[in-house]
């Protein structure tokens, strides 16, 4: 019914020649200005760069159930996970790259993931990104996601959302009546670390 009635109001307003007012930090659509100039396969994943130089995972048609989305391909940074890359895939675990800024409309939507990270330096979800991933138990998204799409847990019930106070992730938790936990710390990676920091505890590191 909610999304019938904002489908009618965005209806409306473009019939009216205007935009419909959404709330601040929520999108309806794959709003990247992405423009692909060429497409091609790299360790089963497929995708495009960009005529800027920027690379976007389209897809994985690989075997493997647990992966790991390389941070660069032929010298260029992976930025974006595309619209439906993995819309109904059987992978079950997926590393993301430092280099990502954006994850598409239906980015994951229907597919088997248990749990994921969002790296420091995403901006963006879109719509549905994460919609009826049944399997989902736990993402953690981090501060510098400011926008997310309507939807984007939908009939994913057993999701928890980790995030931080004061982040448009908790706030979009409390708006949708999704699970929250608060993270009390930042995530640090570096070459030193001899054990890495989780969601409880702190990390180690070596000098």
């Amino acid at each position: 019914m909610k999304r019938q009635l904002i489908s009618s109001v965005l209806a409306l307003s473009l019939a009216l020649g205007g935009a419909a007012a959404l709330p601040e930090g929520v999108f309806t659509s794959d709003s990247s200005s992405f423009t692909a100039a060429s497409a091609a396969n790299y360790n089963g994943f497929t995708y495009t760069t960009s005529s800027s130089g920027e690379v976007a995972i389209t897809g994985y048609t690989g075997s493997d159930t647990t992966i790991t989305i390389p941070s660069e391909i032929d010298s260029k940074p992976v930025t974006k996970i595309d619209m439906n890359a993995f819309y109904k895939s059987s992978v079950t675990n997926v590393t993301l790259p430092d280099t990502l800024t954006f994850i598409g409309a239906d980015a994951f939507s229907g597919s088997k993931i248990t749990s994921i990270i969002i790296p420091v330096g995403v901006t963006e979800i879109s719509i549905d990104a994460f919609a009826m991933c049944y399997d989902l138990t736990s993402i953690i998204i981090p501060k510098s996601v400011t926008k997310i799409g309507l939807w984007v847990f939908s009939y994913s019930s057993n999701v928890t959302i980790r995030c931080y106070e004061d982040s448009v992730a908790k706030d979009y938790a409390l708006d949708n009546n999704l699970r929250y936990a608060i993270i009390e710390h930042e995530h640090s990676h570096t070459s030193k670390v001899t054990k890495e920091a989780d969601c409880t505890n702190k990390g180690v590191m070596s000098y």
